[in-house]
Order: C-alpha cells, then structure tokens, then sequence
C-alpha cells in the first residue's frame, strides 16, 4: 500500500493538516501531564514521518514510536533524520512493541482496515497504553465514505502526477484507482496502478467497541475537535482515555 505513491503523496499532503494534529493532541493529553514533551508516543500508520517532524519541532523530548505498512514510507521518514523510531509493522500486531502514553492514528489510517476487526486493533492499543493514556484517532464518517462515490481528483509536481477516481465497491466500501506517474532520472514517466480500500462505521458503533476494550471515556467530535460529531460529519475524531488507578 503507497509504494509507488509514497514520494508523491508526502508531496501533495497539506503540511499544515500535521500542524494541527498536534494541536489536537495538546488538547486530550494523557492524565497526569500538563505537555507531551517527555511523553512516549506511538503513531500507528506514520507515513513518512511528517506528524513527527511536525511534533519534534515543538517538543524535543518527545518519545516517538512510528510503525508504517509502506516500506517507502518508512524510508522516507527515516530519510528525515529524527530523533525517531520507525519501522515496517501493521498496526494489527503490536505484540513486540512497549508502553506509551498517547497512542495516535491519523489522516483515516484505520480505515484501510477493511478486512480487519477494528476492535482487535483497539485491544491492543489499549495493552499498551500506560494507565491514564489516551488513544487519538480519525476516520472518515459513513456520509463521507458515500461521498467518494464518483470522486475524481488529478494533482502533480515536478516529481510526477497522479489521478484518483473514487467508487463504491459496496455499502460499506470505497475502492480508490490510483494512476501514478513518476518522472525518472532519464526525464522519462513511469506509470503505476494502485487500489486502495477503505471501511468505516458508525459512531455508536466506534464508541462501543472502544467501551467494550475497556476504554472508561470516549470523546468524538470533527473537524478537529471544533464541531460536534455526526454521522454526516467529514472527518471524525476521537479521543479515548484508559483508566487511571489512583
């Protein structure tokens, strides 16, 4: 997933959408912390590492843990030379990794669970939350995922383009056909196709599963925490805490 795409999506994606990422995480820290400076940190579905950039420049005793499917997006952020870790690992098998205090998963990384239980991933990120984490996430709503029905888009750089056509491939699914053109040393294009998937649910169901894994608290909202959640809303944020013992 995102190999041939990885160069040209970390072109194209917005860098101010990471800028306030951060800002959404300074307002659900985990319990007991006033900043995230110091605190360890675990993105599942990192990219290429430009949520961590954007994190290190404020807050330099951050502990980052970044894991990607994409081994091109692990190259590339590796590429960046942070004070960072980052390997090729589905955020569906944890077993190897620590405790953290924030876990986060952003720009609808779990949404390309498709084939996967969202609730498995939410067991585990819950076991390796410490007690008084909080797990950070976004997904796309289910008015937004009907809206991809028919969706095209076309954008380029001088490292190559891409075209993106957008359809249901049932109720529950949006398959994204990727069309992509790297420019070569020689000046010459190559052409890549990719399919991509894309799954979401409703809210009461997300917040369910996150109260059945144990969560205590779950707070959705949109638009970055600035606009209530809906099911028509576009992109859907939560904010789920682990029990704090004392």
């Amino acid at each position: 997933m995102y190999e041939g795409f990885a160069r040209l999506y970390e072109q194209l994606m917005p860098k101010a959408l990471y800028r306030d990422w951060v800002t959404y995480m300074t307002l659900y820290l985990p319990e007991g912390k006033s900043s995230l400076d110091a605190c360890q940190v675990l993105d599942l579905g990192c990219g290429a590492g430009n949520l961590a950039k954007a994190l290190l420049a404020t807050y330099e005793n951050l502990n980052y843990t970044g894991v990607d499917l994409s081994q091109q997006m692990i190259d590339l952020a590796s590429s960046k030379q942070l004070s960072a870790e980052f390997s090729v690992q589905s955020m569906t098998d944890l077993a190897k990794l620590g405790q953290f205090d924030t876990v986060v998963s952003f720009c609808d990384s779990l949404c390309y669970l498709v084939d996967s239980p969202w609730q498995s991933v939410f067991q585990q990120v819950y076991d390796h939350l410490r007690d008084g984490g909080v797990f950070l996430f976004d997904c796309h709503s289910l008015g937004t995922l009907h809206e991809f029905d028919g969706f095209l888009y076309h954008d380029s750089n001088e490292q190559g383009a891409v075209l993106w056509s957008s359809e249901l491939a049932n109720p529950d699914t949006v398959q994204h056909h990727l069309e992509i053109f790297l420019k070569q040393a020689d000046g010459k294009y190559e052409r890549s196709v990719e399919d991509h998937f894309e799954t979401t649910y409703s809210i009461s169901e997300i917040v369910q599963w996150l109260y059945e894994v144990g969560f205590y608290t779950v707070y959705p909202s949109s638009a970055f925490d600035q606009e209530p959640a809906s099911d028509e809303s576009g992109r859907l944020f939560f904010a789920a805490y682990k029990y704090k013992n004392g």
